[in-house]
């Protein structure tokens, strides 16, 4: 568990094994310049307010993040998480993850296209969406969670003001002609085509509960205001 006051940061854990802290942290840790902090289901992972990032609990759900420890010692600015993956933006607009590959932690796939100009991300239950400055998308992860068909597509590739995810398998988009773009599991929100005339103009904004589980800094669904 985490309580955060005045960038002051109290850490304590009863968990097993090293989920939610268990063996990788002591019962009660103190630290210090927090500014953000993200939770997946075994791990955490903070902002320190010289832009490096801290993560510990379940090595195999982001609690180890050695792998891209040089990319992750200064310029981050949010972080968010999947149920068992961490993304970073750093303010140079790149993306760095780690964590569970097969849940958004392996992003080698789309490494070109998070390289710069990513100013949001969201994660639902096993996959990342990003948003660019140019108005597109990209996702990786689970493909159940964040599958785009050819017919969708297109209607990414540009125009797209804000993203959002529900807590499992689903995102959408809202363009810049209030229109709104669904994709990922048809169970969970996946499909819209049933409301689809209701959805072509006029959606102002998105908002979910999922996006308050990044509780003590940032939103789930990080927006750098661009």
């Amino acid at each position: 568990m985490l309580l955060l006051q005045s960038k002051q940061m109290a850490v304590w854990s009863h968990g097993v094994g090293p989920s939610g802290g268990g063996n990788n942290a002591p019962p009660l840790q103190h630290l210090g310049g927090v500014v953000q902090g993200c939770g997946t289901a075994g791990a955490f992972a903070v902002i320190r307010d010289n832009g490096s990032v801290a993560t510990w609990g379940h090595p195999e759900m982001g609690g180890d993040s050695s792998s891209m420890a040089e990319l992750l010692m200064m310029g981050v600015v949010q972080i968010i998480a999947t149920d068992t993956a961490f993304a970073a933006i750093k303010d140079n607009g790149s993306v760095v993850t780690w964590g569970a590959w097969n849940r958004g932690g392996d992003s080698t796939a789309v490494a070109t296209l998070l390289a710069e100009g990513v100013v949001q991300v969201c994660g639902n239950t096993g996959a990342f969406a990003a948003r660019k400055s140019n108005g597109s998308v990209v996702t990786w992860g689970y493909t159940f969670s964040s599958g785009i068909s050819s017919v969708i597509a297109p209607l990414l590739a540009k125009d797209v003001v804000q993203i959002c995810a529900t807590s499992v398998n689903a995102f959408a988009a809202i363009k810049a002609n209030g229109s709104l773009v669904t994709w990922g599991s048809q169970f969970f929100g996946g499909d819209s085509s049933k409301v689809a005339p209701l959805l072509t103009g006029n959606c102002p904004s998105l908002w979910n509960e999922w996006s308050l589980r990044c509780t003590f800094g940032e939103w789930q669904c990080s927006d750098l205001g661009q």
